[in-house]
């Protein structure tokens, strides 16, 4: 998965959770926020293929056999809302973007 610039770093000093910390011998917790894909918004992408997803499918799966590589599974991911293999269920309709660069370019 690629890094993302302005990864905003929070930090839990929650009183709801202090007797937690507590015990664990700590004070806060540190954590990366949820990155945001504002930037995608706005873009227009063209669909290259509208895959139905089986039992055997995995996103590194289809971008080996959409682009030739396993590189852009997360774009597929992004672009349906379904980040993870465990998001998808037997019959849905994947979107294959035909240019994940662009997705990629987008977030840079």
């Amino acid at each position: 998965m690629p890094s993302y610039p302005n990864n905003n770093d929070a930090i839990l000093t929650d009183a709801t959770h202090f007797s937690i910390l507590e015990r664990r011998g700590r004070k806060f917790v540190k954590f990366k926020r949820t990155k945001m894909f504002d930037k995608l918004s706005n873009l227009e992408l063209e669909v290259l293929e509208e895959h139905v997803w089986s039992k055997v499918d995995k996103l590194f799966k289809l971008s080996i056999q959409y682009y030739g590589t396993k590189e852009f599974w997360w774009v597929i991911g992004i672009i349906n809302k379904k980040p993870t293999d465990a998001h998808y269920q037997i019959g849905d309709v994947v979107y294959i973007p035909s240019n994940p660069g662009a997705v990629a370019e987008a977030l840079r």
